[in-house]
């Protein structure tokens, strides 16, 4: 074909988000009697979406890995650690509190599984020590196991929970969704300190703004999971309970995929 006809065509691509065409005589009447200066207040803006019941804005991401960040007496990047880009992080976020700001809508921003990689934290916080030398530690780990590993992601990684801190300060809500790397987030103990890492970041604002959901997050019609009840592999035999007990002491019951990151995969 000639060059003219193996230009793709224009097509017209589609709106999915129909929360901002206007819809309805209410709107209509908005966008027709109201001056467009007026339009672009922050109170008419939050007013008109209050009015017409519009559902949070959904933002996903998934799978960051975040683990132990730098060790030894150098301060280099431990081989286990993923997440080496908190700069890039922090414009994303800005962007998105920015954004929001002109929409003058709210928004849901979900951490949807893999976000914290457990199993790559291997060094516990500055000062401290595993509570325990089992071998299983990182497989089967206790609550208290799992707080100094939450705590130790904490130390390693500030910037990003003070990235998360400033959209709670903005009124939104940050979600947390566990995956197979990460089940660790059903310990009360793990949730207290991430929240808490979250609200240094925000005075004055709700602690609710943290939501920790076991499974699913729903806003209208989506869903959003972190999808590894899906492969065999990674499956847990129970998705909100994933614990048992070993002598007398609750453990995370792992999934078969974490002894192979543990076994295999960080060595």
């Amino acid at each position: 074909p000639s060059l003219a006809q193996a230009r793709p065509r224009p097509v017209k691509q589609k709106v999915l988000d129909n929360s901002y065409r206007p819809a309805g005589k209410l709107a209509r009447a908005f966008k027709r009697f109201v001056p467009l200066k007026l339009r672009r207040t922050a109170l008419v803006r939050k007013l008109h979406n209050k009015i017409k019941g519009l559902k949070p804005d959904l933002v996903v991401v998934s799978d960051l890995h975040i683990g132990e960040g730098k060790i030894g007496p150098q301060r280099a990047y431990s081989a286990l650690e993923d997440f080496r880009v908190h700069k890039h992080f922090d414009k994303f976020t800005s962007y998105l509190v920015k954004r929001q700001e002109r929409t003058g809508r709210k928004m849901d921003f979900v951490l949807a599984g893999d976000t914290l990689d457990f199993l790559k934290v291997q060094t516990p916080p500055n000062g401290k020590s595993w509570p325990t030398d089992r071998k299983d530690i990182h497989t089967a780990p206790s609550e208290a196991v799992a707080v100094l590993k939450a705590q130790r992601i904490v130390e390693a990684h500030p910037g990003f929970f003070a990235s998360l801190g400033k959209m709670i300060q903005a009124g939104h809500k940050v979600v947390l969704l566990p995956g197979n790397h990460d089940q660790e987030l059903q310990f009360k103990g793990v949730q207290e300190v991430l929240r808490r890492a979250m609200l240094d970041h925000a005075p004055g604002a709700s602690s609710s703004q943290v939501k920790f959901n076991g499974w699913l997050h729903v806003v209208g019609k989506a869903m959003v999971e972190h999808g590894h009840r899906y492969d065999s592999i990674n499956n847990m035999s129970s998705q909100l309970h994933p614990f048992t007990k070993v002598n007398s002491e609750t453990r995370l019951r792992s999934a078969a995929g974490s002894y192979m990151v543990n076994q295999v995969v960080n060595p």
